[in-house]
């Protein structure tokens, strides 16, 4: 069976991708196939548009509630809500790794969100890796959404894509 990273980072591919945390779950999407349960995602995201003010998703993330309650809340709709992929991909990816953000955001709505600043990204990286102990694979996406990155069965991670 193929290993999964312990720590990924990824962008949003740089502007216009990267103009709100909208947009970014894209990346973070991808980088969710190949990170393993309790690693961390790095995600490297301008997000100066911060959360977007139409649709549903910043409404959804600013309820405050843990990933799964928001994936339950989700499940039990009976229509399916405007930008629900958004946030039900967030509150996913959140469940199954950490998620790190190097961003413009104020620090105060990634935490709000249930996830970490990464003020300073290489601090961030190798406490990551230092945190998985020895031996922990990383991945680079800088190409975020453009990639499609898989686990091949001779434990390498392979991207396609760009």
């Amino acid at each position: 069976m193929a290993a999964p990273c312990d720590v990924v980072v990824t962008t949003n591919s740089g502007f216009p991708l990267d103009q709100n945390l909208y947009q970014s779950v894209k990346a973070l999407s991808a980088a969710a196939r190949i990170v393993a349960t309790g690693g961390i995602i790095v995600l490297v995201s301008e997000c100066s548009d911060a959360l977007p003010s139409h649709g549903n998703f910043g409404s959804l993330l600013q309820k405050g509630l843990p990933p799964g309650d928001l994936l339950d809340g989700l499940r039990g709709q009976k229509k399916t809500l405007l930008d629900q992929w958004q946030a039900q991909t967030l509150a996913a990816t959140v469940s199954k790794a950490r998620v790190a953000v190097h961003s413009a955001l104020p620090a105060d709505l990634v935490v709000r969100l249930g996830l970490e600043v990464a003020g300073d990204l290489q601090a961030t990286v190798d406490g990551a890796l230092r945190a998985r102990g020895p031996g922990a694979r990383a991945a680079m996406m800088p190409g975020g959404p453009l990639t499609i990155p898989y686990l091949s069965s001779s434990n390498e991670v392979t991207t396609g894509g760009r």
